[in-house]
């Protein structure tokens, strides 16, 4: 049965009332959950099982971002910096880390990020892993390929200017990209467009990064407007509005994009796959990061993440039941 988006919003808001707050986390909390619900619910008619899935996957697209403390080389997977990729052709990028590694240098790397080599290569182990039907493993990997390709999207995680392009704009990620829309983003504004399957997903990753970098413009200029019309308060309920203003139609298409290639990954793993059947959703997960250097520290995560994670599944299974009720 298909999840409905009053469902997906319920069950969003019950997620996020548990998970641990987080700073300097990508799109923040809110909006992570949103495009990871708003993609479980826009997966093709044949791969409707997946929807299951939607909770699980929720509760743990914000994974990466805690496998930071755990890992030194958690980090650049989370952006790229166009600023010096985009005018090169795309054949004049490797396709493999290793080889763009031995070509730019191991700094370069990882100072301007990693971000479209790690999608590709979790596209490459979730085909794995659904042909060989470790559907536990196969969710670990959704999980995060939803926060790296949330993170592809915003903009501010695809420049060398993440944090605003002058002294005076600093602080512009976290304003933009969480307390922003802590305080106008609505659930039901996100709206995927239909998934498809990818025929080359290289390509498409770079391509929504290049998108995502042309609109840092915007964003540095609504700032500056934004400053302008608060008076230097970049506390000011003045600010927040005049960059929700000048920004919001951006906002809400990177994220509804967001949701569309999240869908049409995982749409596209599981068709590589040959289309296995689809098993019900695992209850609970570890969430031990899927790379193996991030394992080798579990002592500097969360304590409090086993908890929290019994606890979104409690209020998940319970505000299903009562959907149930009302349906009935």
């Amino acid at each position: 049965m298909r999840l409905s988006r009053h469902r997906l919003i319920v069950l969003g808001l019950c997620i996020l009332a548990v998970l641990p707050s987080r700073s300097a986390c990508a799109w923040g909390l809110k909006v992570h959950a949103s495009i990871c619900l708003e993609a479980a619910n826009n997966i093709p008619g044949d791969m409707k099982e997946w929807e299951k899935y939607a909770h699980i996957l929720a509760r743990n697209t914000m994974n990466p971002d805690f496998w930071k403390e755990g890992d030194n080389q958690e980090s650049p997977r989370h952006y790229i910096d166009m600023d010096n990729y985009v005018r090169l052709p795309l054949s004049g990028i490797p396709r493999d880390l290793e080889e763009a590694t031995a070509k730019w240098g191991a700094d370069r790397m990882a100072s301007e990020g990693i971000a479209p080599w790690v999608i590709v290569r979790l596209q490459e182990r979730l085909t794995q892993a659904m042909t060989s039907n470790q559907w536990v493993e196969a969710v670990r990997l959704a999980a995060a390929m939803s926060h790296y390709i949330g993170d592809t999207h915003q903009p501010l995680h695809c420049t060398t200017h993440f944090d605003g392009p002058t002294e005076q704009s600093r602080g512009l990620h976290v304003r933009w990209e969480e307390n922003m829309p802590e305080q106008y983003l609505n659930f039901r504004m996100i709206k995927a467009s239909p998934s498809v399957f990818i025929d080359d997903p290289w390509t498409a990753i770079w391509s929504w990064t290049k998108t995502a970098y042309a609109q840092c413009d915007t964003i540095f200029t609504a700032d500056e407007e934004a400053r302008r019309q608060s008076r230097g308060d970049m506390e000011s309920a003045v600010y927040y509005q005049a960059l929700w203003s000048q920004t919001k139609s951006l906002f809400l298409a990177q994220t509804s994009q967001a949701a569309t290639d999240l869908a049409s990954f995982w749409y596209t793993a599981w068709v590589n796959a040959g289309r296995p059947a689809i098993p019900a959703p695992p209850d609970t997960m570890d969430n031990e990061s899927v790379w193996p250097q991030g394992q080798s520290s579990p002592q500097k995560r969360p304590t409090a993440w086993p908890f929290l994670a019994t606890l979104a599944a409690a209020t998940t299974i319970v505000v299903l039941l009562s959907l149930r009720k009302e349906v009935n």
